[in-house]
């Protein structure tokens, strides 16, 4: 626990002091604490963007999103290069589940890092990895509700059709001879579902070969329906199933990798995310640093035909 006495006066420190002493006190996990000293620091000092995104690092630990927001755009106008105010942010916004957004924040604060040469280890990607996931659950749990309403629409049309057989069976019988609808209504203006099964088994002009054929159609709607529901039901197994092991996905990109190369260094890229970077950052292989020319880059068949293995067995990962 920080040892920073609970009466001392911080009116008479600098912002400078304020800051490590909100330091000391997030390290301690004292958040509200340390959002005080932060606060305090900005008033004296608001043109500072680190105070901004110190504070909005304590507002995640606090779940308080819209603060950390608001911190971090603060930080950003100030300092748009604020590598953690970018991060924060689309953590943040990730938070909110808020998932397109929360990629291009942790996709910005990522190259941010690569231009910077600063290293966050696995900090950044993984949350990267994250933020896909979460994003790809949603989608597929809205795909999830589409379905489960096509499901019911298709049950409903096979019960609909059913009805309309049995109905056009019915009037077919019927129209034969009125003294057998004594026991019915008039089929004049009858809806689909106004006759039911046993009116239609009242009708005494039903010859027993029409009572087969009724008993087929609704044999048949009901093989119809077990099949489709079987059909929906195996691809739910399959939708439990569904994630990119990370280690298929690009260390740059963060895709599952289609035309993966290896460096002298054994780190596999895709090749059009590393030559990106090689043209476009410098040339260094992103992850050891080491200096690295395209020509270096040499293809990973291994990793191209587990790629592609896993995309034969897993077609749906093309969308991902």
């Amino acid at each position: 626990m920080s040892n920073i006495p609970r009466d001392l006066d911080t009116s008479a420190l600098s912002h400078q002091s304020l800051k490590d002493m909100g330091n000391q006190l997030f390290n301690s996990c004292q958040y509200s604490e340390a959002v005080q000293c932060y606060t305090s620091a900005i008033n004296q000092q608001p043109s500072i963007s680190s105070y901004y995104s110190n504070r909005a690092l304590c507002y995640i630990q606090m779940q308080e999103y819209s603060k950390v927001l608001s911190d971090c755009r603060k930080a950003i106008d100030l300092d748009r290069n604020n590598l953690k105010a970018h991060f924060f942010a689309g953590q943040a916004y990730l938070g909110l589940n808020q998932y397109e957004e929360a990629l291009a924040k942790l996709v910005h604060a990522h190259n941010l890092a690569l231009e910077q040469h600063r290293n966050f280890g696995d900090d950044i990607t993984s949350v990267i990895r994250l933020a896909r996931r979460k994003r790809f659950e949603a989608m597929d749990e809205d795909r999830k509700k589409e379905e489960i309403s096509l499901q019911a629409y298709l049950n409903k049309l096979i019960v609909e059709d059913a009805a309309r057989q049995k109905q056009a069976i019915f009037h077919k019988t019927s129209n034969r001879t009125s003294d057998s609808l004594s026991n019915v209504k008039s089929t004049e203006g009858v809806s689909l579902d106004s006759l039911s099964d046993e009116d239609i088994k009242n009708v005494e002009n039903i010859s027993p070969q029409h009572q087969e054929i009724i008993s087929k159609i609704d044999s048949t709607a009901q093989k119809y329906i077990a099949e489709l529901n079987e059909l929906f039901c195996k691809v739910d197994e399959r939708r439990e199933k569904r994630e990119i092991p990370d280690y298929l996905c690009g260390r740059i990109s963060f895709d599952l990798m289609r035309d993966p190369v290896i460096t002298p260094c054994g780190i596999t890229y895709d090749r059009p995310s590393i030559i990106s970077h090689l043209r476009q950052v410098g040339h260094f292989d992103p992850v050891s640093r080491q200096p690295l020319v395209e020509d270096q880059l040499v293809p990973n068949l291994s990793m191209r035909e587990v790629v592609q293995a896993f995309l034969n067995e897993n077609p749906w990962a093309e969308t991902f």
